[in-house]
């Protein structure tokens, strides 16, 4: 019968769980980076119809630094995804 190596399994368990809480919360900032409004921009007015079917509605852009804030989160919750992958191949 063999053993179980509970120091080393704890160590695996919680790196995954760190590892995979980072990954999502880089995933959903980067997310919430590229749903930031431009500034000065209302997102929706009194009567809840945010405008969207208006042709006459500016459309309105992000700010550069949330974009460049998005690629970048989104950069390296690839690169802990490709890292973790491939880990578990070698």
């Amino acid at each position: 019968m063999t053993a179980i190596d509970w120091p080393a399994f704890l160590l695996v368990l919680v790196t995954a769980l760190v590892s995979a809480l980072v990954t999502v919360s880089l995933f959903a900032v980067g997310v919430r980076l590229l749903a930031t409004p431009a500034p000065g921009i209302a997102v929706g007015d009194a009567d809840g119809d945010d405008g969207e079917d208006d042709p006459t509605t500016p459309a309105s852009t992000r700010p550069p630094s949330a974009t460049a804030g998005a690629v970048v989160a989104f950069v390296v919750a690839a690169a802990v995804a490709v890292l973790g992958v491939a880990l578990i191949i070698h």
